[in-house]
């Protein structure tokens, strides 16, 4: 069979148009876009996005909808359930099943189908998308290890392959996962969408920074612990110079927010403090572009999409040392330190808002040009092609 022959259904409960699941629905997106000329994809998915309590408007749930280049069918909430996901998925001769994410409700329903046989498939594949990171898998950690426990007992993941998006999430996965090593496929996420990829001079008109003060600080990602906005908070304590402080994105966590809001009140009066509330994907960049620096100290991301769309922008990124992006500061494109040296997170502050840093940074263009590069170094697909292959 030919991979133009191939049904693969990727099931995710996060898709177009939600967009407050950040990058777990980028990744799934340019996983399909990049490779629907090669395969035959069926996306379904929820009918709502992240925290939303009413479906999304004028999309024709229950039955599969043309895309271009893909069927997509959004599944009302109450069809969420295993003898329903089943009867959709055996209409269809699919040779992979795709769940993105471990502990969604549509990866346990469907897992749960296979166990009572009421789906044979061919091949099945879960991608974690970081949720055996720490940053993630602490939050509702018992609920999680216990699932865990019960899925291994009772063979819930037998015949599974896993995808991992770098070395460091295969550790993760077999960490907490009695699996063999060679059930985990390694492909990186696919940062992009290739065949939409900009030429890199078109960057030259990009905006340069300017010599206002005071510094112009953003923190832009959905407001929940492992994003660790808390950090930024308690560290802006410490900053004795006058700093403008915006943070974007959806509270996804009213506990978490509710701590932040604590420490908000404890800035000192040279803290300008901002929230601005959530942003619409397609502005994400444009909002970047107002500020000096992406302060984003992250207690682990599997790729970090907000990380690139700071840098297309040409702002700088400070962040922690759990994420893919490691070698920023080689490559004049932002700051990586271990969330243990705030020091070093304090004296960058300090330095920037002083104006020690431009002098010896290269040009808004020049970091636009360097992730560009960079993006394009990664554009083979190969390893995303061979996850669908037996």
């Amino acid at each position: 069979m030919s991979s133009l022959n191939k049904n693969i259904l990727v099931v995710s409960g996060l898709y177009l148009p939600g967009w407050k699941g950040g990058g777990l629905i980028k990744t799934v997106v340019n996983l399909v876009e990049n490779l629907k000329d090669e395969y035959n994809f069926y996306v379904l998915c929820g009918d709502r996005d992240l925290g939303d309590t009413m479906p999304y408007d004028n999309i024709q749930c229950n039955r599969w909808l043309e895309r271009d280049g893909y069927n997509i069918m959004y599944l009302e909430e109450d069809g969420n359930n295993p003898k329903n996901i089943a009867g959709i998925i055996n209409e269809l001769n699919f040779q992979v099943l795709y769940l993105n994410s471990f502990f969604a409700r549509f990866t346990v329903n469907i897992l749960l189908a296979i166990r009572m046989k009421m789906i044979v498939p061919n091949r099945v594949i879960v991608a974690p998308k970081g949720e055996f990171g720490w940053g993630s898998f602490q939050q509702k950690i018992t609920k999680k290890v216990a699932y865990i426990y019960i899925g291994i007992l009772i063979g819930l993941f037998k015949n599974v392959i896993w995808h991992a998006s770098s070395v460091h999430e295969k550790k993760d996965i077999l960490k907490y996962l009695r699996v063999s090593n060679d059930r985990i496929k390694i492909a990186i996420d696919i940062p992009i969408i290739y065949r939409e990829f900009s030429n890199i001079d078109k960057f030259e008109n990009a905006l340069e920074f300017s010599n206002r003060r005071p510094l112009k600080i953003v923190f832009l990602s959905r407001i929940v612990m492992e994003k660790n906005l808390l950090f930024c908070l308690e560290l802006l304590r410490e900053i004795s110079l006058e700093i403008v402080f915006d943070v974007y994105g959806p509270k996804e966590d009213p506990e978490y927010w509710g701590k932040c809001n604590i420490a908000i009140d404890r800035l000192p009066s040279n803290i300008q403090f901002n929230y601005q509330g959530p942003v619409d994907p397609n502005s994400v960049q444009l909002t970047f572009k107002q500020y000096d620096l992406f302060f984003f100290p992250t207690l682990g991301e599997n790729y970090g999409h907000v990380i690139a769309e700071s840098l297309l922008a040409g702002t700088p990124v400070l962040t922690s040392d759990l994420t893919p992006w490691r070698n920023l500061q080689e490559k004049k494109m932002g700051w990586v330190y271990s969330l243990n040296e705030r020091n070093r997170f304090i004296q960058l502050i300090l330095d920037f808002a002083r104006g020690r840093i431009e002098k010896d940074f290269y040009s808004r263009k020049s970091i636009r040009r360097a992730v560009l590069a960079h993006l394009a170094s990664m554009g083979d697909l190969t390893q995303n092609r061979n996850l669908f292959i037996n």
